[in-house]
């Protein structure tokens, strides 16, 4: 089970590449889990790709292989990245420590 901080962290790290991505209109709107991305924030679907790859930069994570089969008309809300980007974050860290593993 991660710890309290580093689920903040994350949490911060998500709002902080949002806050990045914002098309100007939105950029007065205060962030919060529930905030729909397209309806309150002007997120489109090409938008949420591309706060997904940035958020594949700044969390220093390769996706390649572990988001193939992720759904992202699912993701809705500022919530639903943050899970995202847990979930993903999880993966990658099972993912090197299998390498690891198969490399000793």
């Amino acid at each position: 089970m991660e710890q309290p901080n580093v689920d903040n962290q994350l949490e911060a790290q998500v709002l902080a590449v949002i806050a990045e991505i914002l098309p100007a209109k939105s950029k007065n709107v205060e962030i919060t889990p529930k905030v729909r991305l397209k309806r309150e924030l002007g997120i489109d679907s090409l938008g949420v790709l591309r706060l997904i790859l940035r958020l594949e930069q700044a969390m220093k994570i390769d996706l390649a292989g572990i988001w193939q089969n992720f759904d992202f008309s699912q993701i809705r809300t500022v919530q639903d990245v943050i899970e995202f980007s847990r979930e993903m974050a999880q993966r990658a860290a099972r993912q090197g420590s299998s390498e690891e593993s198969a490399g000793s």
